[in-house]
C-alpha cells in the first residue's frame, strides 16, 4: 500500500505521532492514481459444450496481479451458445493494461473472441 501514497498520506505514515484515521483515508482517496476502473469484457467460447468453471479460473489466473474478477455473468448469444460476462477491476493508472488484458484472454484455451463492452472508474 505503501507504493500507492502521496502527498500528505505518504508524509503522514512517517510521522510518529498518531494521526486520525479519517484524515488518512482522506488524503490517500485524494491521489489521483489510486482510482480503479472496471472493464466489463464479453468472452466467446469455441463451443457450446465448453465447461465454465475452467474458464472462469483461467481467465483469473490469466489476469496481472493488480487486476481481479469482480463478478462473472453469463448472456445467452444464439442456439445454445452462451458467453461469458467478465467484470475485472484494475488500477487506473496503467497505460495499455485493458489491451494486454484482452490480448491475454484471446489467447486462452477455448476463448473465440473478447469484446470490451464497457469501462467505467470506480
Amino acid at each position: 500500500m505503501v507504493d500507492f501514497l502521496c502527498g500528505d498520506a505518504k508524509s503522514a505514515e512517517s510521522l510518529d505521532d498518531h494521526t486520525s484515521v479519517q484524515n488518512a483515508v482522506s488524503q490517500v482517496l485524494r491521489c489521483p492514481h489510486m482510482a480503479q476502473i472496471v472493464a466489463t469484457m464479453k468472452v466467446f467460447p469455441t463451443d457450446i459444450n465448453i465447461d465454465f468453471s475452467k474458464l472462469k479460473e483461467s481467465i483469473r489466473e490469466s489476469l496481472p496481479k493488480d487486476a481481479y474478477i469482480y463478478r462473472f455473468d453469463e448472456e445467452p448469444i444464439a442456439f445454445g451458445l452462451v458467453a461469458l460476462i467478465a467484470h475485472i477491476v484494475m488500477p487506473e493508472s496503467h497505460g495499455g493494461e485493458l489491451e494486454r488484458i484482452e490480448d491475454t484472454l484471446r489467447k486462452i484455451d477455448g476463448v473465440s473472441e473478447v469484446e470490451v463492452i464497457l469501462v467505467r472508474r470506480i
